[in-house]
């Protein structure tokens, strides 16, 4: 018998009213266009979850084969339709905690939701709760050929990091029951599954459309699709998965968005397969980009612009959209150390870099991200990120006398009309200073002083009245000059006022 595991869910939702949710009309600013669909057969029977029969309020007596037409019922680890509510305007509404959903749905008015507990990561693979689902395709997948499987996995709100979902198959029509109360993957349930393939999707508040390629090694008649056999990415929560089209590759009769050249590390160039005399709209992860409507896409340089691009093709009598590809971006050309400079003698220069996912080395092997700079010379750093790409990045650092030149700033004044300490002002040791400024702030970040003249000062002055008397913030920036050369300097501090 199964276990009762309050934790995990697998619910197929249709939309009513009381939900406020509504799958009538085509939203252009994203790729669930109704009137733009030219998919193949899939080889799911009910695969976008339209087919039911009837309402099931609570856990499962029957079969779910029985109540969802084309869909299969596998006890194990979570390949199950425990806890299985289905909502629609004849059932009443038994769960409602489900995450957003986002609107269009991709594909008529019923989805699938997935509810999956990660333990908060105290929990291995085989012991974690994953939600999938389960068919007999209509007819075997074949060994030695090619299948795609799209499908459209929904996000709510907040953003969810890379959810990696993979399609399993077992050649044997028995391994599907098992009382066995592990967890997992399809791949704790019987020896004779296998992965067949996978792919990370994410996103926030949209249906995002991805794709999975790959041949069978052996011919399969039983399928699972859901969450591969990593660890989950999250403690506890949902997403979403509507309209699973699988069919040979050769049977989709969407082109083929491509990368037509570039790499993580300069960027990319998208176009389609084969060209295409037509206009074109690109999207990335399922959502419009403004303006993009060339025959070719230039990714932004930008880590922010990886993700998942499609383009929407139309010659004025129909129109087709491409298949998903995937784009990352790396993060390095946000590395910078700096414009050459130069310094005062006995002055440091903290240079400290804090990229994501980057392994770093200075030119004398350190390793660190704070990095101090107290002599002349030239500083390089070399960084590596996960995409395999490299960049050095370096700074010319010289050192000059400043003599005994300086800037004198005291720590507390007292503008009460005495003529001691009225006003507060830079005393400088010497005539060999440019570019001087001046900025006060209070506690609110108010500026309530400011100047480029260092012979004047604040007398403790807001708006024409007395300031209050507490500790204020000042910065102050000038250039030294040494010989022909002016070297940037700048301080800053807290001074009292005192009344």
């Amino acid at each position: 018998m199964k276990q009762d595991y309050f934790f995990r869910w697998l619910f197929l939702c249709f939309l009513i009213p009381s939900l406020g949710i509504h799958a009538q009309g085509c939203n252009p600013d994203t790729l669930q266009n109704c009137s733009c669909n030219f998919e193949p057969t899939s080889l799911f029977a009910n695969p976008s979850f339209e087919e039911h029969n009837g309402c099931e309020l609570g856990d499962f007596a029957t079969s779910p084969s029985q109540i969802l037409p084309g869909w299969l019922d596998i006890w194990g680890p979570e390949l199950d339709y425990e806890y299985v509510q289905y909502i629609n305007p004849q059932c009443p509404i038994i769960f409602s905690g489900l995450p957003k959903v986002p609107l269009p749905l991709p594909a008529g008015d019923a989805f699938v939701s997935i509810f999956m507990s990660g333990g908060g990561g105290s929990l291995t693979e085989k012991t974690t709760p994953k939600g999938y689902v389960g068919a007999y395709p209509l007819q075997p997948l074949l060994k030695g050929v090619q299948y795609t499987l799209t499908f459209y996995l929904g996000f709510g709100v907040p953003a969810y990091p890379d959810v990696n979902i993979a399609i399993f198959g077992t050649p044997n029509p028995l391994d599907v029951m098992n009382e066995d109360s592990s967890f997992g993957c399809p791949l704790n349930l019987h020896q004779s599954w296998q992965m067949l393939g996978s792919v990370p999707v994410h996103g926030f508040d949209q249906w995002v459309k991805a794709r999975i390629d790959f041949v069978p090694d052996t011919n399969m008649v039983v399928l699972a699709v859901g969450e591969d056999c990593g660890g989950l990415p999250w403690p506890t929560d949902s997403y979403y998965i509507d309209d699973l089209v699988l069919s040979p590759t050769d049977s989709f009769h969407f082109r083929q968005a491509e990368v037509l050249n570039g790499d993580p590390c300069r960027g990319y160039t998208l176009g389609v397969q084969g060209g295409w005399a037509a206009s074109a709209q690109w999207y990335k992860d399922s959502i419009l980009i403004p303006g993009a409507t060339g025959s070719t896409y230039q990714v932004p340089q930008d880590p922010v612009a990886s993700g998942w691009y499609n383009v929407k093709l139309t010659d004025g009598v129909s129109c087709t959209i491409s298949s998903p590809v995937r784009v990352r971006i790396s993060g390095a050309d946000g590395i910078d150390l700096g414009d050459d400079t130069v310094m005062c003698l006995h002055n440091k220069l903290l240079e400290h870099i804090s990229p994501e996912g980057f392994n770093m080395t200075w030119q004398d092997g350190s390793t660190d991200s704070a990095y101090v700079i107290s002599q002349a010379g030239l500083y390089t750093l070399t960084a590596r990120d996960s995409s395999g790409c490299i960049i050095n990045k370096s700074i010319q650092v010289s050192y000059h006398d400043c003599g005994n030149c300086d800037v004198y700033l005291p720590n507390a004044f007292s503008p009460n009309g005495d003529g001691k300490n009225d006003i507060f002002r830079a005393r400088l040791l010497c005539t060999t200073v440019a570019h001087f400024r001046m900025q006060i702030f209070n506690a609110w970040g108010q500026k309530v002083f400011s100047s480029s003249d260092f012979n004047s000062g604040w007398d403790g002055n807001f708006h024409g009245q007395p300031a209050p008397m507490g500790t204020y913030v000042y910065f102050v920036s000038y250039d030294l000059l040494s010989g022909k050369v002016l070297i940037p300097e700048s301080k800053k501090g807290a001074v009292l006022l005192i009344r």
